[in-house]
């Protein structure tokens, strides 16, 4: 991708952050409140993930059911103390799974962050991208505009699959694969994005071994309820499974447009 179109998306990002953090309106303040408390304790902290790729997609965005926050200086045992009133849980790895006024926000230090730590990346904001599995998740921003300058943008590729419109792995090995199947899955037909050779081999590989039961576990253990029937999923990787059988340059999922929308509004 030239240049060009990276800083046109990166200018982007920032707007649609600014946009996101902006206090004026009123269903975004307990998130803002809460921010501001964490700011109380540190400025190094980054929004990271699955909410920045949703906030490139303005026509279908709706107020996100998730926010994942990376904070760098603070640990579990700070968090906790700082984040007791919200506390659910402890996710599975190793964060903090809170809820800030119907706000769902995962929030944990970067030095537990598990790519990092299996890649023996130094600890700072710029590899934090470097541990994702998918290359459309490997994105972070700061919180807050530096002085004089605007907000950092931290990426692996991440413009790259907005500028290609295809799913591809960022970083393969993650500790729960059939939750890695089920997510992709389910962003490519969100998306309506192309997917990598690599990628439909590791879900084939990967999901074939899935049954029904497991697929409603994994949903509901990570998003909280049913997105895709088992069924739905299973017939994707099925497709899937077919073009590489057909030896396929470029593989797409099956999925209608009203199916596509109706994803965005789960």
């Amino acid at each position: 991708m030239d240049e060009l179109t990276d800083r046109v998306f990166e200018a982007y990002l920032r707007q649609r952050v600014g946009q996101f953090l902006d206090r004026r309106t009123r269903w975004k303040r307990p998130l803002i409140g809460f921010l501001d408390s964490i700011r109380r304790h540190t400025d190094d902290i980054v929004l990271f993930g699955g909410l920045l790729r949703d906030l490139m997609w303005p026509q279908y965005f709706q107020q996100p059911r998730d926010v994942d926050l990376v904070v760098l200086g603070l640990t579990v045992h700070d968090l906790e103390t700082i984040c007791a009133d919200f506390i659910e849980r402890k996710t599975r790895f190793g964060g903090l799974r809170l809820d800030v006024k119907g706000w769902s926000i995962d929030i944990w230090p970067l030095q537990d962050t598990w790519g990092i730590q299996k890649q023996n990346l130094p600890f700072n904001f710029r590899n934090l991208p470097k541990s994702t599995f998918l290359n459309i998740e490997a994105i972070a921003t700061s919180l807050w505009p530096k002085q004089g300058g605007g907000r950092e943008v931290f990426e692996s590729g991440f413009f790259d699959a907005l500028h290609s419109r295809t799913l591809e792995l960022n970083y393969r090995d993650n500790p729960f694969p059939e939750l890695c199947v089920v997510r992709a899955l389910i962003i490519a037909a969100k998306l309506d994005f192309h997917l990598s050779k690599d990628l439909v081999q590791y879900i084939v590989s990967k999901g074939n071994a899935l049954s029904s039961a497991e697929f409603q576990e994994i949903q509901i253990g990570h998003y909280g309820r049913l997105l895709c029937k088992p069924m739905e999923l299973s017939n994707w990787i099925s497709c899937l499974e077919f073009d590489l059988s057909q030896q396929k340059r470029k593989f797409r999922l099956p999925v209608p447009r009203e199916r596509q929308l109706n994803l965005w509004k789960s």
